[in-house]
Order: C-alpha cells, then structure tokens, then sequence
C-alpha cells in the first residue's frame, strides 16, 4: 500500500506528459530509506527473501539481486525516464545509477511504457482510506 499513491502519482505526470497537458523537465520527491526499500522492493529489485538468504548465509545475493540489503545505503536513489522513441514511449529506471530492467522479457533499458503502468496496477488502490479503515479489501 506504501507504494499505491507513489506509483500512481509517477504514472499520471508520466501519462500527462505523453497527452501534452504537462512539460515538466523533471519531478524531485524526497523520501526516507524505508520508503526508498519499498519502491525497489515493488521493482522486483530486491526481496523479503532475499534479505533473509543474505542474512543467513543461503546464497551469494548478487547472484540473485543486485540490490539485496536490509535497507538501502544513504543517499540512494530510484530514477524514473520517460523516454520517447519514434512514436512509442518507454521508461528507463536507475537505482543507484545503474540501469535496471523492471519489466520482464524486455530490453534491459527500457520498459514500454504501458508495461509501466501494469508495474502500479499490482500496487494501486482505488480507495486508500477505505483500505485503511478496513472497508475495503485488498485483493
């Protein structure tokens, strides 16, 4: 739930931009670490599992994830591009600077942008304070 309004916000300056209502060169939020660990954690960029194999010996993280820590270094941070290429547009994401493929079987740096948007489908709500207060469920 952390990352249903976060996404949704990205999508929509993303989507307004694509339809000419908005020109903006760039959108800055700031956040704290724990929120930073969510939106990677929602990018498939790391793992509650993974966490837990780093932490127990299990396995090698950076065979598995790149980006397997209990919360993320000071200073991260998670950029989002909207990218248009012909007619179609796309976005590349870097965590930390790197490119990172957030969408599967794709190009590693760019996801189509209505891909993207399937990435907030899994985490939007359509009524947050509903949620909150248990008048709505979640799935």
């Amino acid at each position: 739930m952390e990352n249903s309004n976060f996404f949704s916000e990205v999508v929509s300056q993303m989507n307004d931009t694509i339809q000419g209502r908005a020109s903006p060169k760039a959108f800055l939020y700031s956040a704290h670490d724990t929120t930073v660990m969510f939106v990677i954690r929602a990018l498939n960029l790391t793992s509650p599992e993974c966490i837990y194999a780093k932490y127990t010996g299990q396995i090698d993280t950076y065979n598995t994830y790149k980006y397997c820590y209990e919360y993320p270094p000071f200073a991260s941070n998670v950029q989002f591009e909207l990218v248009q290429k012909d007619k179609a547009h796309f976005v590349r994401v870097l965590y930390q600077g790197d490119v990172v493929n957030v969408c599967q079987n794709q190009s590693v740096s760019l996801c189509p942008f209505d891909d993207f948007v399937k990435i907030r489908d899994r985490f939007h709500l359509d009524n947050m304070e509903a949620v909150c207060k248990n008048e709505q469920p979640v799935i």
